[in-house]
């Protein structure tokens, strides 16, 4: 069925777009204004990867609105509660944060490290990133991105960043100083999390967990969310579950 485009010039130009404009999808197909179905090979790009208007999360929805929508952050509710005591078990960690995006659950986690080198390091605030990684499109998750072109945008940068090299541990330690609070390990590099468009190695990755407990020792295995600073976990997951855990 052809129906008539909707204007999208009210729409503020953040990429560049084709003119098609998209009504429905079902799967792996989406459908334009024209009737015209097309197979969709950019599921994933900053999207759940579950395929286009699935029926068991249409169905989820629907019952869940009749239920209840959110509260606000200001109020507890049964659902969240529930999905969190599910991902701590699954995770072998203690809590999760959640949050609407991808770049807030990193916001998250770069809050949390930095709240603890305020309290127990002395102010320290430093974040160990990685060149070519991408960490969202806010403005401290730019400034944690090493992604080409980014470095250009926005002026001034919020500080605190220092860039390692993917794979190259003696980039890591040339970084680590008194003022280090953590190594940013979610994106599409990662340290201890070999996931993304680029892959680290295993050794590496053994190598760069190893660095980690070795430093956290050196100063004193503070308490960090309840486990000690040596073995502490604290990861975002964007996209699939926008989550911090810690």
């Amino acid at each position: 069925m052809t129906i008539a485009a909707p204007d999208t010039s009210a729409l503020m130009a953040v990429t560049l777009r084709p003119d098609t404009v998209f009504t429905r999808g079902r799967g792996s197909w989406l459908f334009d204004s024209a009737g015209r179905s097309w197979l969709d090979l950019l599921q994933g790009w900053a999207v759940n990867t579950l395929g286009h208007a699935p029926p068991e999360i249409a169905e989820a929805l629907a019952e869940q609105s009749r239920r209840l929508l959110q509260p606000g952050p200001g109020l507890h509710n049964d659902r969240a509660a529930a999905l969190a005591a599910r991902l701590a078990a699954l995770s072998g960690l203690e809590r999760a944060y959640f949050t609407s995006s991808g770049a807030e659950a990193n916001e998250g986690a770069i809050k949390l490290a930095r709240k603890f080198g305020q309290v127990h390091r002395g102010g320290a605030h430093e974040i160990i990133t990685f060149e070519g990684a991408f960490h969202g499109r806010t403005l401290a998750t730019m400034s944690a991105s090493g992604k080409p072109g980014f470095e250009r945008l926005f002026e001034p940068k919020v500080p605190g960043f220092l860039k390692a090299r993917l794979n190259d541990l003696a980039s890591v330690q040339a970084l680590i100083g008194p003022r280090t609070v953590a190594g940013k390990r979610s994106g599409n590099d990662t340290l201890v999390q070999p996931l993304g468009l680029r892959w680290a190695a295993l050794a590496y990755v053994a190598a760069g967990v190893a660095v980690c407990r070795s430093w956290a020792a050196g100063v004193g295995g503070r308490q960090l969310c309840g486990s000690s600073w040596a073995r502490s976990r604290c990861f975002s997951v964007g996209k699939r579950s926008n989550t911090s855990f810690r």
